[in-house]
């Protein structure tokens, strides 16, 4: 048995790389609109079938995203950057990690 089962969520150029990267530890993906998606939204994905998630997603719905994943005490490597435009944001995401003992880290390759 693995010791994490990820999901990537985006499968873009960055999302396949992360999927096959994940190996045995693979359990599905989520991207909206991509056809070899399992599911089409992060909600979808039922929370005890994943321990971590691979995020490959643009700037935009990241800090939502994010919020959700450490929220639940999922683990999460995000891709590049990790930037939010409201003050606060990234130190919400922090604490959030923090009391759901989760790991949050951004990947720069």
């Amino acid at each position: 048995m693995s010791a994490f089962r990820a999901i990537v969520v985006g499968l873009g150029v960055q999302g396949h790389k992360r999927r096959r990267f994940a190996g045995d530890d693979y359990v599905g993906c989520v991207d909206p609109v991509h056809e070899e998606a399992d599911w089409r939204d992060i909600k979808d994905v039922p929370l005890e079938s994943f321990d971590c998630a691979l995020c490959c997603v643009p700037d935009d719905p990241k800090i939502e995203l994010l919020t959700y994943l450490l929220g639940n005490g999922k683990h999460v490597l995000v891709e590049k950057p990790l930037w939010a435009a409201k003050e606060g944001d990234i130190e919400r995401l922090e604490k959030l990690a923090k009391d759901n003992n989760a790991v949050c880290y951004t990947a720069y390759n």
